[in-house]
């Protein structure tokens, strides 16, 4: 039973090494096509910019990837993209389209385009928020309510 458990596991990395192999493979045949497609991103946030950082793009296409990739559907994201001032459907296609054809031409899922990350994971497979998680970090504040501890405990006075 655990030699026949090892050999699936065995397997299992293997298939993911090829996957990776396979997408690195072609994300560096569609090199060119991304690195036009953020220069023409970087050239219309100049010149469109209508007081919009280009950091406030990072959250969408991280979204649009993980779309396109095939790990979380958002269809929001993908309504929301083209009507923003740096992003043609062009700019689009170039940048977030490559590598989710990439990723789905290979079958990889790993960490790049896993949501919301396997280190966040339980080992139970589910996923704690973030409402979950900050308790934890910041019991002595005295305005956050934690459910780990009876109310009032560890609030200072």
């Amino acid at each position: 039973m655990s030699f026949r458990m090892s050999l699936k596991n065995v397997q299992g990395m293997l298939t993911n090494l090829l996957r990776l192999l396979m997408f690195s493979l072609l994300l560096i045949a569609f090199l060119p096509l991304v690195l036009l497609g953020t220069l023409g991103f970087m050239i219309r946030l100049k010149i469109k910019n209508r007081g919009i950082s280009g950091t406030a793009y990072e959250p969408l296409f991280n979204r649009l990837m993980f779309h396109h990739a095939g790990t979380r559907d958002d269809r929001a994201a993908v309504k929301l993209a083209p009507h923003l001032p740096a992003v043609s459907p062009t700019v689009y296609w170039l940048m977030i389209g490559t590598m989710g054809l990439a990723a789905r031409l290979s079958g990889y899922q790993g960490s790049v385009f896993s949501y919301p990350g396997a280190s966040a994971r339980r080992p139970d497979g589910t996923t704690p928020g973030t409402a979950g998680r900050l308790p934890r970090r910041r019991l002595g504040h005295p305005r956050l309510w934690c459910a780990e501890r009876p109310s009032g405990a560890g609030v200072r006075s």
